[in-house]
Order: structure tokens, then C-alpha cells, then sequence
């Protein structure tokens, strides 16, 4: 026994010989000698005893950095929100636009998809009581195409619903995609219930609009005369 410990105290890598073992450790090997695949195995591993103090301190250098890496500091952080929020705002993907309420002289240059704002073809939305009717222009006010309800089917108080608006804007969107053109303009004139769905009819066929514009006739005098008193007969 003193000389395994003579052993593990003067060098880091030791070959014991089987005898030695055998003899030290009968124990441990009395199982050993009834299964001949465990005999030839190695029964004893003694690799943090053979340890230095040198790779001991290196080893807890090593823990202790990870620890320290581990811990959460940000409570030890000082955020300025102001900064935050700035870095936030700068963030912004390639090729995305900041969206603006309203137009500004940057306006007619910003690119959308390699075209020009100023040159983009634009869709008029034409809103009756009773129907809904599309009209597509390029940016030089050569027609394109138009549509309504009315070709798809819906005929009489139908080509009011918004149904019939969503349906309507599919068909324009398919019909422009077909020509090439993805991203249009749209200008809104009037207002029915077909409103709204008439423009997720248009996004649905993958059309992307770029700007909304709300172009409905105001009138601040009484274009229209007055009715006539009924008659009393």
C-alpha cells in the first residue's frame, strides 16, 4: 500500500501491473475471477487523484469563470430608455418604409419594389349606395381595367353587400397580378358597406398598397335643390 502511494504522489501517469492488484485489491477483484471479459477490463480509475495542484487550481479558475458568466448582471445595469427607444426606431429592416400618415416633398421619389411613388398605377374605388365599381390607371392615367360586382354575379341589392366588394377586389388584384404589377396606389371615393372588404379583396390576391387615399367629393355648399312643398290636393 505504500508503494501505491508513493505511486500517485511522484507521477501523474501510472501503469500499475496486474500483480499488484491483484494483491491490493483482492475485494475489488474477487468478481473479476468468475468472468474472464471483466478480468481484461481496467477495474480501477484513480485520474482526479493523480491530479496536480497545478491542474486543481486550473480546474477551479475554469468553474469559477463559468459561474461568473452564467450569473445574470443585468440587475447591475443601467438602461437609458430614451437611448433604447432610439436604437429602436433605427433598427429598420432593408428595403422596409417608415409608414408616414401623410405625404411630404420626399414623397413622389420613394421607392416601392424598384418603382417610384410618383409613377406607381393606382386603383379608384368608386363607393355607391347600391354598388361598388374598380377602376386600375397607370400613373399617366392610361386605363388598365375595371370591374364591379355585377360581373361576378351579384345583381340588384347583392352588389352592395360587402361580399360582393371582397370578391370584386379579388378579381382586380388576380387581373393585375396577371399584368406584372404588385404594388399600386388606392383612392377611396365614397363610402358603402363594401368598404373595407374590397381592400382585403385586393391584398388577398397579393397585391401590396403602398398608400391610401380617401378622394370622396366633398360638397360645402347645397349642390342639390330642395324638394318641392307636396301638393295639398
Amino acid at each position: 500500500m505504500n508503494s501505491l502511494r508513493h505511486l500517485v504522489q511522484t507521477s501523474q501517469h501510472v501503469k500499475f501491473p496486474i500483480s499488484l492488484l491483484k494483491t491490493s485489491f483482492t475485494p475489488m477483484l474477487s468478481f473479476s475471477q468468475t468472468s474472464p471479459f471483466l478480468e481484461s477490463r481496467r477495474q480501477l480509475s484513480i485520474s482526479m487523484a493523480l491530479l496536480g495542484d497545478r491542474d486543481r487550481r486550473a480546474e477551479n479558475s475554469t468553474r469559477k469563470l463559468v459561474r461568473g458568466k452564467d450569473f445574470d448582471q443585468s440587475v447591475n445595469d443601467v438602461i437609458n430608455l430614451d437611448t433604447l427607444a432610439r436604437v429602436e426606431e433605427e433598427e429598420v429592416v432593408e428595403g422596409e418604409q417608415h409608414f408616414t400618415l401623410f405625404p411630404d416633398e420626399t414623397t413622389p421619389g420613394m421607392m416601392f419594389n424598384g418603382v417610384a411613388f410618383k409613377d406607381l398605377p393606382y386603383v379608384t374605388m368608386v363607393l355607391h349606395r347600391n354598388n361598388t365599381k374598380l377602376i386600375s390607371r397607370y400613373a399617366d392615367q392610361k386605363y388598365i381595367w375595371h370591374n364591379s360586382p355585377s360581373t361576378h354575379g351579384f345583381i340588384n341589392a347583392k352588389k352592395r353587400t360587402n361580399v360582393a366588394g371582397q370578391v370584386a377586389g379579388l378579381n382586380m388584384g388576380q387581373k393585375l397580378r396577371g399584368l406584372g404589377i404588385k404594388t399600386v396606389r388606392l383612392r377611396i371615393n365614397g363610402f358603402n358597406a363594401a368598404r373595407v372588404s374590397t381592400i382585403k379583396g385586393i391584398t388577398q390576391a397579393g397585391i401590396e398598397i403602398v398608400a391610401i387615399a380617401d378622394v370622396t367629393t366633398v360638397n360645402w355648399d347645397w349642390p342639390q335643390r330642395a324638394k318641392g312643398r307636396p301638393s295639398k290636393n
